[in-house]
C-alpha cells in the first residue's frame, strides 16, 4: 500500500527521477546470472517459465479464488507464469459493504491467518486449494499478497496507541501490548534527509503510517505470519508478495530484528520440504532508506519508480525517456527487481484517483510492452471494470489477454535471460533481445510504418514476423523496416514454440454416485488420440468425443480411463480412475440471524453439470428444525456435486452476490459466521439434583451474553444481586439452569443479564413446571434430551499406521448402529475388533478395522551421474528405467544423515541452481510409477558433486558388460586428455589414462558401485590430497 505522505512527495521525486533518466540513455545489457541464462527452461506447452523471477505475473486484483480458477486456461494461454491474489486474511468491516470501493479493507486485516471460515469475498480454503490445483495443471504459480506490517485501525487519527487498534482484530494480538509499537507516533518522516529505520517515532519502521503498527520483532507476531505462509503453502501457494515491506525492519537496521530471516527462511525451508521453491517479493516504494541488497538477500523487491517513469513518458509521448534502461536498484540480479506499468496503488488510491487512473488503457499497455519486453519479472494489474461491483467479481476489462499483451508476454518468456538493448527513434521505443528479436512501441500514436537504423543493437539481418499483426519486418544493413499495427505495439521475432500433444478431459477421475458419468475428450495439439475404458477395446478419436463411464460398476468398484494422443511425432498418455460410491445424504442448515426473518430459501446447483439446480433462484423454502436449532433443507439426490446459497433478501444472503455457492458434502451448517460439518448437539450429563433442591431452567431468547439468577425467599437471599451465574446447558437452544434450595424456602427468583435487564419477581413453580422462557414470560415443563452415545471407527494398516481418517457416529443411547469395512484403494481388509453392530451406550464404543497394503512392484535403480556445469549449477543425469513413469529426486545431507525429497520429474536429467561454490552436494534418483517403486532411497545410492567446474564437459555415460564408458565434448586445441580415477576417502587420483579421442572406457566395474573420475586437459603432477574439483560422480546400476 502507498502512504499518503509518500504521495505528497511523488511529484518532486519523479521530476528528479525523470531528469536522471534523461541523462542516462546509453544501451543497457540486463545482468543475467549464468545459472539463469539458458538452463532454466519451460516444460509446458504454453511456454511459461518454471521460475516466477523469469516470467510475468498477472495481478487478479479483488478476484475470488473461483473466478481465478475459472480463467486459468486463458491465463496460461496469455503467457502469465504466475497469478497474484489479494490478501487471504480477514478484512476489516467486511459485513458493512462488499463493493470494490472498499478494496482498502483487505489491506487492514483483522487476522494473521487465512480468514477463519473462509474469506468473505474471495472464498474458502477449499476454493483456494482448487484454484492452486487448477494452476498446477497449467504450470502456473500462485503468489499470495500478505499484510504483515500492521492490522486494522479504528479511524487512523490517533497514531500508534491502543485506542486506534480495532476491536475487530484477532484478540491473540489485539490484547497483547508486546505485539504493537505503542510509541505515540502520529506520522512517518519521508523527507530524504530524515529517512531513518531505527527506534524513532517518525522512522520508516516504527512510525505511524495510518494503521496500528505491529511489533514485527515480537516472536508471537513472527510466528503468526510464518504460520499464515505455511497455511497457504499447504493449500498450494508458490510464493508471496509482502505489502509495506519497506516498513518492516531488517537485521541490519538500528534496533533491527530477525523478522525477515525468521519468516522468509522459515517459509522457504517449509516449502522445500514439500518440494516447492517459493518466489517472494516485497513492496518497496521509493527510497527504502537502506541498501537494497539488505532486502534482496531475502526476496525480490518492486522498483516502482522505474515503471512509473516509463508510464509517464509514454503518456507524454516522450520516446527518449520511455526508452531509458535506468533502474533505481543497480547491480541487482534481474530476477530480484519487479517492474510494472501500473499497480493497484497507482490506480485505485484516494478513491480511484491515483496517478495512473487518468492514463488510458492503451498507454498502460504500451508501457507494459516496454517494461515486460525486458529481462525483469513484471506485474500486470487488471483494472476493475465496475468499482460498484462486489469484491470477488472478475473484472470485465480483458485487456490483460489482448493480442498485443499476450505476444509481449510470450516474447518475455522466450527471451528469458538473453541480452537486451533499449533505444528510440523519433516516437518509437525499441528493445532488441538476443540480437534476433525486438519489441517496437509507438508512444505518439498507433499505426505507423518505420524505417530506421538499429545497427548499434547488432540485430541480425533477415525477415521477421510481427506476432501481433502478422506483418513482415525486414532488417538489412542495420536498418529495420515494417509497419506497426493499430495497437501501436509490434512484437517482431521468429519464435519456435514447441507444443506437446495432450488430451483435455472434462472430468479427471474421482468419485461419483450417479449410475454413470459422461466425460468429454478433446485433443490438444494432436491429430488423433485413443481411449480405453477398463478392459474394453481401445478406440480411436479425432474430434471431440463423449464417453460414458461406470454403468456396470457396483458401489465401491473402480475403473480406469486411459487416453493417448499424438501429433505424428510426439506421444502423450495418461490414466484416470473413477470410483462409484453410495449417494451422500447432503443436508444444508443455516442458523440465520433474527434480521433474516423466518422465510429463508436454499438455492442448490451442481458445480459440474451446467443448468442442474433444485429450482429457479432463490431456490426452495427451508423448514425450521427444532433439534438443530436451525433452518434445514435436504438436497435432491441427482445433484451429486452440490453448491448452496442461502437467501432471505438481497441484503440477507450468503455467500454474497456473484460469489460461488458453498461446497457441501454430507450434513453441513452455517452458524456463527462459519460453514462446516453439522454435528448433532452433544449435551453434557446433568449432575444429580441434591435433596430438597429443584432444577430451574431458563430459555435465553433475548440473547443475553451472560445469564444471572437472583434467588431469595423466607430464609433470605441466596447471593447478593445480581445473583449466581447460571450454567449453560444447551448452546443451540440457549437453555441455562440453576439448582435452587426449594426446601430451604428460596422460592423467589429473578433472571437478569447482570447489566440492568431482568424479568419481574417470579415464584418458582411448586409443580412439574421447571423452565421459564423470556420471550413468552411463561413457565413450562422441560425434559432434557437423552444423552447421546458415540462409536469411534478407525482404519489402520498392520503396522498401526492410520490409512484414512477415523469417523465418529453419534446416536441416542439404546438406538442401533451398524458399520462396515469400506474398500480402500491399495489395501485389502484383514480383520476387525469391536462390534460392527450394536446399540449406543453411555460408554464410548470403538470399532477398529485393520488392512494390509497391497504388494508394490520393484523398479530397478538407474545408472546415475552428476557433474558441476558451473561453480553454482549442477546437472544430474540418469538412464531411463523400464516401467518408470517419473523420477523422484532427493537431496542427501551427509552431515546429518537426512534425506529430503526434492522435485518429481519425468525427464532423465535435472539441473540444480544457486548452489554454493566449493560445497559438495549429494543426490538420489528414485524411479517411480503408479504401481511400482524403487527401494533405493538411502545414502548408498547417492551421487556427489563438488561445486568447482572443470574445463571438460561430460556429454554421456554408459554402462554395459561391467564397463563404464565416458564421453565428453572436445576442447579446442587439445589433442590429449588425461582421465583419472578419484578415490574420495583418501583424496587421491590414480595414474591417468592418456587418450587421443574424446572417450574413455573402464572395465571390471561392478554394478551398484559409486565411481568417480576426473577428465583433464593437462597431466597433473600431484595426485595426493586432491580437492575434488571437476570430479564426475557415477553410480552404476545394481544387478
Amino acid at each position: 500500500m502507498i502512504n499518503k505522505k509518500i504521495r505528497q512527495m511523488l511529484c518532486a521525486i519523479l521530476s528528479l527521477a525523470m531528469f536522471v533518466s534523461m541523462i542516462n540513455i546509453t544501451p543497457y545489457v540486463a545482468k543475467a546470472e549464468t545459472d539463469e541464462v539458458t538452463e532454466s527452461t519451460s516444460t509446458n506447452s504454453y511456454g511459461l517459465r518454471d521460475n516466477v523471477g523469469e516470467g510475468v505475473i498477472l495481478h487478479a486484483w479483488n478476484w475470488s479464488f473461483t473466478n481465478i480458477k475459472n480463467n486459468m486456461a486463458d491465463i496460461a494461454a496469455a503467457g502469465y507464469t504466475a497469478v497474484q491474489t489479494s490478501p487471504v486474511q480477514r478484512p476489516k468491516e467486511y459485513s458493512r459493504s462488499s463493493s470494490q470501493t472498499g478494496w482498502w479493507k483487505v489491506y487492514q486485516p483483522t487476522s494473521l491467518s487465512f480468514s477463519p471460515g473462509g474469506h468473505p469475498w474471495f472464498g474458502t480454503k477449499d476454493d483456494f486449494k482448487a484454484m492452486c490445483d487448477e494452476a498446477d495443471k497449467y504450470g502456473i504459480k500462485i503468489i499470495v499478497d500478505v499484510v504483515a506490517n500492521h492490522m486494522a485501525n479504528n479511524d487512523g487519527k490517533k497514531g500508534n496507541c491502543r485506542e486506534d487498534i480495532s476491536s475487530q482484530n484477532d484478540s491473540t494480538y489485539r490484547d497483547d501490548d508486546s505485539c504493537w509499537h505503542l510509541n505515540g507516533s502520529t506520522h512517518i518522516d519521508y523527507k530524504e534527509e530524515n529517512l531513518y529505520r531505527g527506534n524513532s517515532q517518525t522512522s520508516l519502521t516504527r512510525g505511524f503510517g495510518g494503521w496500528p503498527d505491529l511489533n514485527t520483532a515480537n516472536s508471537k507476531v513472527q510466528q503468526g505470519v510464518l504460520d499464515l505462509l505455511k497455511e497457504c503453502i499447504d493449500l498450494g501457494a508458490d510464493g508471496f508478495r509482502f505489502d509495506a515491506a519497506k516498513h518492516i525492519e531488517l537485521p541490519t537496521d538500528p534496533d533491527g530484528s530477525n523478522f525477515w530471516p525468521t519468516v522468509i527462511n522459515g517459509a522457504n525451508s517449509y516449502a522445500s520440504s514439500k518440494g516447492v521453491t517459493l518466489y517472494n517479493y516485497g513492496e518497496i516504494l521509493d527510497n527504502p532508506g537502506t541498501a537494497i541488497s539488505n532486502y534482496t538477500k531475502y526476496m525480490a523487491v518492486t522498483d516502482n519508480r522505474a515503471g512509473n517513469n516509463v508510464r509517464d513518458a509514454v503518456k507524454d509521448g516522450n520516446a527518449k525517456n520511455a526508452s531509458s534502461s535506468y533502474t533505481y536498484y543497480s547491480g541487482q540480479s534481474a530476477k530480484n527487481i519487479v517492474l510494472w506499468a501500473e499497480s493497484h496503488d497507482t490506480y485505485a488510491n484516494d478513491d480511484f484517483t491515483g496517478p495512473s487512473h487518468g492514463v488510458s488503457q492503451s498507454n498502460v499497455n504500451k508501457t507494459w510492452a516496454i517494461v515486460a519486453s525486458r529481462n525483469f519479472p513484471a506485474l500486470y494489474y487488471i483494472r476493475p471494470s465496475d468499482t460498484s461491483s462486489n469484491m470477488g467479481t472478475a473484472s470485465k476489462n480483458t485487456s490483460w489477454k489482448n493480442k498485443e499483451i499476450v505476444e509481449v508476454n510470450k516474447f518475455h518468456n522466450f527471451y528469458s535471460g538473453k541480452s537486451e538493448y533499449l533505444g528510440y527513434d523519433g516516437s518509437i521505443v525499441y528493445d532488441v533481445r538476443n540480437k534476433n528479436g525486438v519489441v517496437l512501441v509507438n508512444v505518439n500514436g498507433n499505426e505507423k510504418s518505420v524505417n530506421f537504423s538499429i545497427s548499434a543493437t547488432g540485430m541480425a539481418d533477415g525477415k521477421y514476423i510481427d506476432q501481433v499483426t502478422g506483418n513482415e519486418f525486414n532488417v538489412s544493413g542495420g536498418k529495420i523496416s515494417g509497419k506497426i499495427g493499430s495497437t501501436g505495439i509490434a512484437v517482431v521475432y521468429n519464435p519456435v514454440v514447441v507444443k506437446d500433444p495432450s488430451v483435455s478431459v472434462s472430468r479427471e477421475g474421482g468419485k461419483f454416485s450417479t449410475e454413470s458419468v459422461d466425460v468429454t475428450l478433446k485433443l490438444v495439439n494432436a491429430t488423433s488420440g485413443t481411449y480405453k475404458i477398463g478392459t474394453e477395446a481401445e478406440k480411436t478419436f479425432t474430434t471431440d468425443t463423449v464417453v460414458n463411464i461406470g454403468s456396470s460398476l457396483k458401489i465401491g468398484e473402480s475403473i480406469v480411463l486411459k487416453v493417448t494422443a499424438t501429433d505424428g511425432t510426439k506421444n502423450y498418455e495418461k490414466q484416470y480412475t473413477f470410483t462409484k460410491i453410495e449417494k451422500a445424504n447432503n443436508v444444508a442448515y443455516i442458523d440465520a440471524p433474527s434480521s433474516w426473518g423466518s422465510t429463508i430459501y436454499c438455492y442448490v446447483y451442481d458445480k459440474n453439470v451446467s443448468g442442474l439446480k433444485n429450482a429457479k433462484f432463490p431456490g426452495v423454502q427451508m423448514t425450521y428444525d427444532e433439534e438443530a436449532g436451525a433452518y434445514k433443507y435436504e438436497i435432491p439426490e441427482e445433484i451429486t456435486s452440490p453448491r448452496v446459497i442461502f437467501y432471505s433478501s438481497d441484503s440477507h444472503r450468503y455467500p454474497l452476490a456473484e460469489e460461488p455457492g458453498l461446497d457441501i458434502e454430507g450434513e453441513m451448517i452455517y452458524r456463527d459466521g462459519t460453514w462446516g460439518p453439522y454435528e448433532k448437539l452433544e449435551l453434557p450429563d446433568l449432575p444429580v439434583v441434591a435433596e430438597g433442591y429443584k432444577r430451574v431452567f431458563f430459555k435465553n431468547t433475548a440473547g443475553w451474553s451472560k445469564v444471572k439468577a437472583y434467588n431469595w425467599g423466607s430464609a433470605g437471599k441466596a447471593k447478593e444481586w445480581p445473583g449466581t451465574t447460571m450454567t449453560e446447558y444447551d448452546k443451540v437452544h440457549k437453555i441455562y439452569y440453576i439448582d435452587v434450595n426449594e426446601a430451604g424456602g428460596y422460592t423467589k427468583i429473578i433472571f437478569n443479564d447482570g447489566n440492568g435487564t431482568q424479568t419481574g419477581d417470579l415464584k418458582v413453580p411448586s409443580d412439574e413446571k421447571n423452565m421459564y422462557t423470556y420471550s413468552s414470560s411463561s413457565w413450562s415443563v422441560y425434559t432434557p434430551p437423552v444423552t447421546n452415545g458415540k462409536v469411534l471407527v478407525t482404519y489402520k494398516d498392520t503396522k498401526g499406521n492410520t490409512i484414512i481418517d477415523s469417523k465418529t457416529l453419534t446416536g441416542k443411547i439404546g438406538d442401533a448402529y451398524e458399520v462396515n469395512a469400506p474398500i480402500i484403494e491399495g489395501y485389502k481388509f484383514v480383520s476387525v475388533t469391536g462390534n460392527e453392530k450394536g446399540t449406543y451406550t453411555k460408554e464410548d464404543i470403538t470399532v477398529s478395522y485393520v488392512y494390509e497394503e497391497n504388494a508394490v512392484e520393484e523398479l530397478k535403480a538407474p545408472l546415475v551421474w552428476v557433474r558441476a556445469k558451473s561453480n553454482t549449477t549442477a546437472v544430474l543425469t540418469w538412464d531411463a528405467v523400464e516401467g518408470a513413469t517419473g523420477y523422484q529426486l532427493y537431496k542427501y545431507y551427509a552431515s546429518s544423515g537426512q534425506i529430503v525429497k526434492s522435485k518429481l520429474v519425468t525427464d532423465t536429467t535435472a539441473t540444480f541452481y544457486n548452489l554454493k561454490k566449493g560445497s559438495t552436494y549429494r543426490y538420489i534418483v528414485q524411479p517411480v510409477s503408479d504401481t511400482a517403486v524403487c527401494s533405493n532411497v538411502s545414502k548408498e545410492y547417492a551421487v556427489d558433486v563438488k561445486m568447482n567446474a572443470g574445463k571438460v564437459t561430460l556429454s554421456s555415460v554408459s554402462y554395459a558388460n561391467n564397463a563404464v564408458t565416458l564421453k565428453w565434448n572436445k576442447v579446442d586445441g587439445v589433442n590429449t586428455y588425461y582421465v583419472y580415477k578419484y578415490y574420495q576417502s583418501s583424496k587421491t587420483l590414480s595414474s591417468p589414462k592418456e587418450v587421443k579421442t574424446n572417450s574413455c572406457k573402464y572395465n571390471n566395474i561392478e554394478g551398484g558401485k559409486a565411481c568417480r573420475y576426473l577428465i583433464s586437459t593437462e597431466k597433473l603432477t600431484k595426485l595426493n590430497n586432491y580437492s575434488g574439483d571437476g570430479v564426475i560422480s557415477i553410480l552404476t546400476p545394481a544387478k
